[in-house]
């Protein structure tokens, strides 16, 4: 957890500044972490491969919201990726399952996927956009919105925050405006 001056810190400009921009009414929870991607892409199972949502978990009457805050100057450590699915809900549901359940060679072989950090359109998803890193870049999006940490130099990821992709995550959920 964050000390508490740097979430309520979060909280105030994400109130004052970007909950208007969004389905966002009251905040009911707002976690934050830091965060690093550290592993090899040979060391990732499937569903590590694929773009995802923050949304699992939350009510019809709920939204979340997502920020980033690049900690790092390393630009080829790379930034995040937005996607949009190719395949019919039942399809990606079907994908996803498998990616928790399948080992990296069935699910690799059953859809068409190779392993390693998602950067580009596939059969399932279709990149719609990204921001690159940049030192100090805050970034908030719909956490609804399929997206993937962005990845192009997967050699230079490392364990050691001063040279590493380190990164600052909130998730903002809140109360959806009334319909």
């Amino acid at each position: 957890m964050m000390p508490a001056a740097i979430e309520t810190t979060l909280e105030d400009f994400f109130n004052r500044h970007m909950r208007g921009c969004f389905d966002a009414r009251r905040m009911k929870k707002m976690p934050c972490q830091l965060s690093m991607v550290t592993l090899p892409p040979e060391a990732l199972r499937p569903f590590q491969w694929l773009c995802h949502s923050d949304r699992f978990g939350l009510r019809p009457t709920e939204s979340i919201q997502a920020t980033v805050l690049y900690l790092f100057k390393d630009t080829a450590l790379g930034g995040t990726s937005f996607y949009a699915p190719r395949r019919p809900r039942e399809e990606i549901a079907a994908l996803f399952a498998d990616s928790t359940s399948l080992s990296n060679e069935a699910f690799a072989q059953r859809h068409g996927i190779a392993p390693g950090y998602m950067r580009e359109s596939n059969a399932y998803f279709e990149r719609i956009g990204g921001v690159p890193a940049r030192w100090n870049r805050l970034i908030f999006y719909d956490g609804s919105l399929l997206h993937s940490r962005d990845i192009p130099s997967a050699d230079r990821l490392s364990d050691d925050p001063s040279i590493g992709r380190l990164t600052f995550n909130g998730f903002f959920v809140s109360r959806r405006h009334a319909a």
